[in-house]
């Protein structure tokens, strides 16, 4: 069994679950994106009880997503830090987009924010990202953010002094701008760290998943990459 098999059959149920779970969601909030008088509602007492029905179901998605997170830690040993730029997914799984208003708001521009067709149909659109994400097993792909994050990489690269040359592939480095090459029958990696922009020296790899992006040097240690090998890129 080849790596990409064994992380296939184990992460077989926690996506499909997931996506079952997005779906609902999903259809949740498809519910109220065709409803126009939900931005003319004047009551607070109406728009709490719309917006708490909104809020249950973006937390029911988010609550699946942050459980799969769980489930890709458990099953791969990569785990994230807080301060990692690079997430598994592209939205923020400890904030709700939707909240109850005050009953005195001081500043109501966020009530209509969060009651326009827009805004939830924009909410909609990310959770139909993350489950097409999941769907095509696509970890290694760039943060739909990804120009923002790269600019921050380019700063920091530029504060790393010139003494400092590369590092050590480690457990739980995200690579981008990665090289995978060959010598004899040894495949090798190197590549930039995408959460420090430190240069990661080139490594030897026991296996390594073109699907999902994870791979695992000879020393047991997993990583994964995003983007595609620079060799590959025009």
């Amino acid at each position: 069994m080849t790596i990409s098999d064994g992380l296939r059959h184990a992460f077989s149920d926690p996506v499909s679950r997931t996506i079952g779970n997005l779906d609902r969601a999903i259809a949740e909030l498809t519910q109220w994106a065709d409803c126009k008088e939900i931005q003319t509602i004047q009551s607070i007492q109406v728009k709490n009880s719309v917006l708490s029905g909104l809020t249950d179901s973006y937390n029911y998605a988010l609550t699946a997503l942050r459980k799969f997170e769980f489930e890709f830690e458990r099953i791969t040993g990569i785990r994230r830090s807080p301060t990692d730029l690079i997430k598994l997914f592209n939205i923020e799984l400890n904030s709700n987009k939707f909240s109850l208003i005050h009953p005195h708001p001081f500043i109501n521009t966020d009530d209509e924010k969060m009651l326009s067709l827009s805004f939830i149909i924009n909410a909609i659109d990310e959770l139909k990202t993350e489950r097409e994400l999941l769907s095509q097993y696509g970890w290694n792909e760039l943060p739909v953010n990804w120009a923002a994050i790269k600019a921050q990489l380019e700063q920091r690269q530029k504060r790393i002094s010139p003494d400092f040359i590369e590092v050590e592939l480690r457990d739980s480095n995200v690579l981008y701008d990665y090289h995978i090459s060959f010598s004899g029958e040894e495949m090798m990696i190197s590549g930039l760290d995408a959460n420090n922009g430190y240069r990661i020296a080139l490594s030897s790899l026991s296996q390594y998943d073109q699907v999902t992006g994870i791979g695992r040097i000879m020393a047991g240690d997993l990583f994964r990459v995003i983007g595609s090998d620079i060799t590959h890129v025009n």
